[in-house]
């Protein structure tokens, strides 16, 4: 199956970063690379490869973007393991409490687009470290060879 639109714009990473907790995941000094990278072609890539092998509908992807789930992902680069990392976005946990979207109709409907969106961060995140991301993260040593 697969999800035939066009790639939403890429999430700003870098002026989301004060609503992130503090202690939630280390700060990445490539912060601004990577938006860049996912501006420059990385997203909309990862996006369409992603979108070829997802089995969300257009119905579903219609919440994704009215409740502009997409804008919420997060990525940084972890130097303690040289790994690109992301904080995907959910459908809201108390979307049965609330009307957060007339088309948001079962547990399974809502599980299925979290899962869907973890698996877009992770695609994001392979390319961007296959294809992007070259970063030596060792501290060069201040002692002379």
């Amino acid at each position: 199956m697969s999800l035939d639109v066009d790639p939403p714009r890429p999430p700003d990473i870098t002026s989301n970063i004060d609503a992130i907790e503090e202690g939630d995941r280390p700060e990445s000094r490539h912060r601004d690379e990577i938006e860049t990278m996912l501006h420059d072609s990385a997203w909309s890539r990862a996006f369409g490869e992603w979108a070829e092998h997802t089995d969300l509908t257009e119905w579903d992807w219609g919440v994704v973007t009215d409740l502009d789930l997409t804008d919420e992902f997060d990525f940084w680069w972890n130097a303690d393991d040289e790994q690109v990392r992301y904080d995907p976005p959910e459908v809201p946990a108390d979307w049965t409490t609330r009307d957060v979207h007339p088309n948001l109709e079962n547990h399974s409907q809502a599980s299925a687009i979290t899962r869907a969106l973890d698996q877009l961060g992770q695609t994001v995140s392979d390319l961007l470290q296959q294809e992007y991301v070259d970063w030596n993260t060792e501290e060069p040593s201040e002692e002379p060879e």
